[in-house]
């Protein structure tokens, strides 16, 4: 859960995936094109990447003990959409945060993660790169919804790739 930083109001995982799904589903013009893959794909994967949380979590984000917070991304791990480009997008955004503070733990996480994933990729029909362009996406709009659930503003960067058919 998120605890906000101006009012005594709390902000479940769930709720905030939400949000996340909603912005990644206005995702994509001229400038920007949307993933190569089914854009339902992509909005359903974003909308869900916090899945491992459940739907009325109290695990406060940023306090959890390093052995909670690998249980809860454990759990999500372990969950499986049929749809085989949504799974990746949970995926690769578990790997992405399993890398943030690196401990041996969250090390051997990842090395499965990374197995996980490629399995998935020999799967389906488009490239590792095609799903890392995709991750910083689905980080844009998962630091959006994380800063909007915490209720306090703040100022970063996450560098998304341009369409590469835009009119120059």
């Amino acid at each position: 859960m998120f605890e906000s930083s101006k009012r005594p109001i709390v902000v479940p995982h769930a709720e905030h995936a939400r949000l996340a799904g909603i912005i990644a589903s206005q995702w994509g013009n001229d400038e920007f094109a949307r993933p190569p893959f089914s854009f339902q794909s992509f909005v359903t994967g974003v909308t869900f990447h916090d899945r491992g949380y459940g739907h009325l979590d109290t695990l406060p984000l940023g306090r959890m003990a390093d052995e909670e917070w690998l249980a809860v991304q454990e759990a999500s791990h372990q969950m499986a959409f049929r749809d085989c480009e949504a799974e990746l997008v949970v995926q690769f955004q578990l790997l992405r945060i399993a890398n943030y503070s690196p401990t041996p733990e969250k090390e051997a996480f990842s090395a499965r993660l990374r197995s996980h994933i490629s399995t998935l990729i020999a799967r389906s029909t488009y490239q590792e790169e095609q799903f890392l362009r995709t991750d910083r996406i689905t980080q844009l709009c998962d630091n959006i919804a994380f800063d909007f659930a915490f209720e306090h503003a703040t100022t970063r960067s996450v560098e998304v790739f341009a369409n590469p058919h835009a009119e120059e």
